[in-house]
C-alpha cells in the first residue's frame, strides 16, 4: 500500500490485496491481529473500487469493515477508527447504489466516532467533515432540514479548528459555503411555498373557492415564473453563451414597459400574472380537473368542471400524516398496497365519491425493450422517423423534435433532484445525454403529444413537490401540449401491450384526425388492459396523463 500511496501503480494495490487477503486467511476469529488485517484489506479494496466502480468490492469493503467494528466493542481502544471507516465505506457504496439505508448507517457510525473525539482531539475535525458531508445528500434526498442545520453546526465547528493557514480549511471552508447556501435556497423556497398554500387554505375555509383555484394554479408553477426559469438557464449552462444573451438582453429591456403593453394584447391579459379562475375553467372542458391542497391548516380538494362553480371535499384529518409518510420505492409490494388503501381512504375515494363515480381498482410497473417498441412504432399507419442505436445522439435526437409533432421516447430517464433542468435522456449514441434545458433551447415549432417509456421520466422531488419540475413537465414547459408516461419505470413485459392499445385508440380515425384530448381515454384503456391481465397493482398505477 505505501507503494502505491507513492506511485499510484495499480499493480502494487492489487499485490497489496493478495498478500493481505491471504494474510487474513492465516489469521483465525479470536487472533489479535485479525482486526489490523481486517482493516488494511478494507481500506485497499474501497481504494481499489475508486478504480473499478465495481458494486462487489465496496461490498466486500463493507463486509471486512463491519467485522472489524464487530471486533471493536464499545470501550475498545479501536473502536473510532472502526467507525469512521466503517462509516466511510458505507457512504461510498450508498452513493453507487443509493439505498438510503446505508446513509443513514453511515450518519450513526459517524455520530457516535464524533463522541469518541473531544474538543482537545487531533481526529475531531476529520469526524465532523464526515459527519456532516453525510448529513447533506439525506437532506438532498428527504427535504428534512433538521439534517441541514446539524450539517452546518459541524461544519461551523470545523471551521474553527481549522484556522487560516490549516490544511483542512479550504474543505471546511467549502463544505460550510455549500450547506449555508442550501439553507437559504431551502428558506427562500419555503417561506413562498407556504405562504401561497396558507392563502390557498384560508381561501378554501372561508368558501372563497375560485380565488383557492386561482392562488394553488399559481403556486404550482412557481418555478415556471419567467424570472425563475432565466435564472436557472443562467445557473445550469454557463459555458452556453446563448443563455447569458438571453439574460442580457431581460436586463437591457425596460422590464414593466414590455409587461404592460404584452397585456394589452388580446389573449395576453394575464401574461405572467395569476390566471383568473374564468381562465383556468377552460381546461376542465375534457372532464374535471382536481386539485389538491393539503396542510395543517386545511386539506382540501378541489373540483373545477367545464360549468358552474368549483366544488370543495373536504379531507380526512389524517391527509397529511398519510402523505408525508410514503414508502421508498424499493418497499414491498404489501407495503405499498397498504399505503395505496389508506390514501384512498383519506383522499381519492372522498373525491371519487363526490364526482359519483365507481371506485378505481388498481396495480403498476415499468418499460419495455426498445426492440419491440420500436417494430411497434414501425407499423403504424403514418409517417414516422426512426432514431436509435449508434445514431441516437443528442444533435440528431434535437433536429427530429423540431420538424415533429408528435415524439415516442423509448430510453432512460434520469431526473436531477438539485438542478432540474439538468434532467436527461440517456441515448444511446454519443458520450452527451439529452438535457431538459437542451430541450428547452432548441425549440419545438410542431409539438403537440409526446409519449415516455423512459425510466423514472415523472419522478418528481420530494423537497420541491409542489413545483412537479421533472422530466414530463419540463417537456410540457418546452412546447408539448400533452404528455404519457409512467412516474417510476415500466416493466419489458408491459410495454408493447400499453403502446399498442394506447396508439390503437389515438389512431383509430386516421393520422389526420389525433386528437390530444383523447389521451387520458386511451391512457385508462392502457391500464384497464393491465388489469384484465392481472398484473400486480404496482405496474399499472403510476401510468399518468399531464396536458395544458
Amino acid at each position: 500500500m505505501t507503494c502505491y500511496d507513492l506511485t499510484g501503480n495499480k499493480a502494487d494495490l492489487d499485490e497489496s490485496i493478495r498478500h493481505q487477503e491471504e494474510n487474513l486467511s492465516v489469521c483465525p476469529i479470536g487472533y489479535l491481529g485479525r482486526s489490523v488485517t481486517l482493516n488494511g484489506l478494507g481500506i485497499a479494496l474501497l481504494t481499489w473500487y475508486e478504480h473499478t466502480t465495481n458494486v462487489v468490492d465496496i461490498d466486500e469493503s463493507v463486509r471486512y469493515q463491519r467485522e472489524k467494528l464487530f471486533i471493536s466493542p464499545i470501550g475498545h481502544p479501536n473502536r473510532s477508527v472502526a467507525l469512521n471507516n466503517h462509516g466511510i465505506a458505507l457512504h461510498a457504496r450508498h452513493k453507487k447504489t443509493g439505498k438510503i439505508f446505508d446513509l443513514d448507517d453511515t450518519i450513526e457510525y459517524h455520530r457516535e466516532n464524533l463522541c469518541l473525539c473531544p474538543i482537545s482531539y487531533s481526529e475531531r475535525q476529520f469526524a465532523l467533515n464526515y459527519l456532516g458531508s453525510a448529513l447533506m445528500p439525506r437532506y438532498d434526498l428527504t427535504g428534512n432540514k433538521v439534517d441541514l442545520d446539524e450539517s452546518i453546526c459541524h461544519q461551523q465547528e470545523n471551521l474553527t479548528i481549522c484556522p487560516i493557514g490549516h490544511s483542512g480549511r479550504w474543505l471546511a471552508l467549502n463544505n460550510l459555503g455549500i450547506a449555508l447556501r442550501d439553507r437559504r435556497l431551502a428558506a427562500e423556497h419555503g417561506g413562498v411555498m407556504d405562504t401561497i398554500i396558507n392563502a390557498g387554505s384560508y381561501a378554501i375555509e372561508t368558501q372563497q373557492l375560485p380565488l383557492a383555484v386561482e392562488l394553488l394554479e399559481r403556486g404550482r408553477g412557481v418555478m415556471f415564473n419567467s424570472s425563475r426559469v432565466i435564472e436557472q438557464l443562467q445557473t445550469n449552462s454557463r459555458q452556453s453563451t446563448s443563455y447569458q444573451q438571453i439574460v442580457s438582453a431581460r436586463r437591457a429591456r425596460n422590464w414593466d414597459a414590455n409587461l404592460d403593453e404584452i397585456h394589452q394584447l388580446k389573449g395576453f391579459e394575464s401574461f405572467l400574472r395569476a390566471t383568473p379562475f374564468a381562465t383556468l375553467q377552460q381546461a376542465a372542458i375534457s372532464g374535471p380537473i382536481i386539485m389538491v391542497n393539503i396542510n395543517k391548516y386545511c386539506s382540501a380538494a378541489i373540483i373545477v368542471q367545464e360549468t358552474g362553480g368549483p366544488q370543495c371535499v373536504h379531507l380526512s384529518e389524517a391527509a397529511p400524516r398519510t402523505t408525508t409518510n410514503l414508502p421508498e420505492p424499493q418497499e414491498s409490494n404489501q407495503i405499498l398496497t397498504e399505503i395505496l388503501r389508506e390514501i384512498w381512504g383519506v383522499m381519492v375515494g372522498l373525491i371519487v365519491q363526490r364526482l359519483e363515480n365507481r371506485a378505481v381498482e388498481g396495480e403498476v410497473e415499468h418499460l419495455m425493450t426498445v426492440h419491440e417498441e420500436s417494430l411497434l412504432i414501425r407499423r403504424l399507419p403514418m409517417q414516422v422517423t426512426i432514431v436509435e442505436g449508434n445514431d441516437c445522439t443528442k444533435e440528431t435526437v434535437l433536429a427530429s423534435l423540431r420538424n415533429t409533432s408528435l415524439v415516442h421516447f423509448a430510453c432512460h430517464g434520469k431526473q436531477h433532484r438539485t438542478e432540474p433542468f439538468n434532467s436527461q435522456f440517456s441515448l444511446r449514441g454519443g458520450d452527451n445525454p439529452l438535457t431538459l434545458i437542451n430541450i428547452i433551447q432548441n425549440g419545438l415549432p410542431r409539438a403537440e403529444l409526446a409519449v415516455f417509456a423512459a425510466f423514472h421520466s415523472a419522478e418528481g422531488d420530494r423537497a420541491t413537490p409542489d413545483e412537479t419540475i421533472h422530466l414530463a413537465a419540463g417537456i410540457l414547459f418546452a412546447g408539448f401540449r400533452s404528455i404519457v408516461r409512467t412516474i417510476g419505470a415500466m416493466t419489458d413485459e408491459d410495454g408493447s401491450v400499453i403502446a399498442e392499445a394506447f396508439y390503437r385508440h389515438m389512431l383509430r380515425n386516421g393520422p389526420a384526425d389525433v386528437d390530444c384530448r383523447d389521451m387520458a381515454k386511451a391512457l385508462s384503456m392502457d391500464a384497464k388492459g393491465l388489469r384484465r391481465r392481472k398484473v400486480p397493482l404496482e405496474r399499472w398505477i403510476d401510468h399518468v396523463h399531464y396536458d395544458i
